[in-house]
């Protein structure tokens, strides 16, 4: 899959999620950042539903003093404008975290 059309590079925001560990840079051979940014393991099983991450991000000049509160998963995060199942079931042909999103309600 090719990713460059994806959300991330077209805006800054998508780098916050490094302060609850779903993404990384990705460095280049000799050990500098690329500027462009991965998907960590836990950031994949957060896009599944199957774990979640604290609510807030405390961060001063940008580094992280704290993460905090409640536990969420994605849905959470992406409120009751954006359906998620909708747009997983409708744009990627694997399907097999369905059941991990909706409960197994389909």
């Amino acid at each position: 899959m090719h990713t460059r059309n994806v959300w991330l590079p077209f805006t800054k925001e998508g780098a916050q999620l490094q302060w609850w560990g779903l993404i990384e840079p990705t460095m280049t051979d000799d050990g500098i950042r690329s500027g462009w940014w991965h998907i960590t393991e836990k950031g994949r099983k957060f896009v599944e539903g199957k774990v979640s991450v604290p609510k807030w991000a405390y961060v001063y000049d940008g580094n992280l003093l704290e993460v905090s509160g409640e536990e969420v998963f994605i849905t959470e995060c992406l409120g009751k404008r954006f359906d998620f199942i909708e747009l997983m079931t409708t744009a990627v042909p694997r399907l097999d975290i369905l059941p991990a999103l909706t409960d197994g309600d389909s």
